[in-house]
């Protein structure tokens, strides 16, 4: 049996759909209304700890699981603060997410508050 007969050459099709990627507006994630809901709760929570906190501790690195137990985040359903939820609460707070690639830091990544 010979394999199927294709109608455009390879190539063409890889053109096709490399314009049909291009021409697609990127779309925002779509977010459920009660996640919104837990990263309002998460942001609000984080800046409070915010205006508490001094000058010192604004500057220093910390990482995640630091910030959810300085700023007593819980779970929905379990424990512990979803580290996503909690990443996307940071970011609205101003906090920006480094990584420390030294051998010492052994790629661990950090949050640091930036106050612009």
């Amino acid at each position: 049996m010979q394999p199927p007969l294709i109608i455009r050459p390879l190539r063409e099709q890889m053109e096709l759909l490399r314009k049909q990627s291009l021409s697609r507006v990127e779309s925002q994630p779509v977010v459920s209304a009660s996640a919104q809901k837990i990263v309002d709760e998460y942001a609000s929570l984080i800046r409070i700890w915010q205006e508490q906190a001094t000058h010192v501790q604004r500057l220093r690195l910390f990482t995640i699981d630091e910030l959810i137990r300085l700023t007593n985040l819980s779970g929905r359903f379990r424990v512990h603060a979803s580290h996503r939820y909690t990443g996307e609460a940071l970011r609205r707070c101003g906090f920006k997410q480094k990584r420390d690639w030294t051998r010492a830091g052994r790629n661990k990544r950090y949050w640091i508050w930036s106050s612009k």
